[in-house]
C-alpha cells in the first residue's frame, strides 16, 4: 500500500511541475502566465511593414553578347536611407528570348555585399532587356 501511495504522490508532483512549466511558457514565473503571456516590453526593432523595399533597374542586352547589371541597397537607391541587401532576382522582359543567366547573386567586384548582380548571355538574333531587382531592408530610425 505504501508503494502505491509513493507512485501516486510522484505522479501528482510530476503533473503539477509540467502544468507549471507550460503555464510559464518557459520564460518566467506563474505570475507571467496570469496576463495571458502578453509582453509589455518595448520592441527590439520597429515592425518590418514598409521597411522591405524592392529596387530594380533594367538594361538592354544586344544580340549575341553578354550583359551585366548590379543594383544595390545604398542611400542613392533608397531615397537617402541606409539599407541592407536581403536578396534579389534576375529576369528578362521577353519570355521567348534566347538569353541565359550566367550569374545571379552577390558579387564583390560590383559593389560588395550590399549589391545584387546579374549577368546574362544573349545567344539570340534580337536584343532583350534584363531586369535586376534587389530586395532591401531599410534600417530602423530613418523616418
Amino acid at each position: 500500500m505504501s508503494s502505491i501511495r509513493s507512485v501516486v504522490l510522484a505522479l501528482s508532483g510530476m503533473a503539477a511541475g509540467i502544468a507549471l512549466a507550460l503555464a510559464c511558457n518557459g520564460e518566467g514565473s506563474a505570475a507571467d502566465a496570469a496576463d495571458g503571456g502578453a509582453c509589455d516590453c518595448p520592441p527590439a526593432e520597429p515592425p518590418l511593414e514598409g521597411r522591405i523595399v524592392r529596387v530594380s533597374n533594367s538594361l538592354e542586352i544586344a544580340e549575341n553578347s553578354v550583359g551585366s547589371l548590379a543594383v544595390g541597397c545604398d542611400t542613392g537607391s533608397l531615397d537617402g536611407k541606409e539599407g541592407i541587401l536581403l536578396g534579389g532576382s534576375c529576369s528578362l522582359q521577353s519570355l521567348s528570348s534566347e538569353a541565359f543567366l550566367n550569374y545571379a547573386g552577390i558579387s564583390p567586384q560590383t559593389g560588395g555585399e550590399n549589391t545584387w548582380f546579374c549577368q546574362w548571355r544573349n545567344d539570340g538574333d534580337d536584343p532583350d532587356t534584363m531586369i535586376t531587382t534587389a530586395v532591401c531592408l531599410v534600417l530602423p530610425g530613418q523616418d
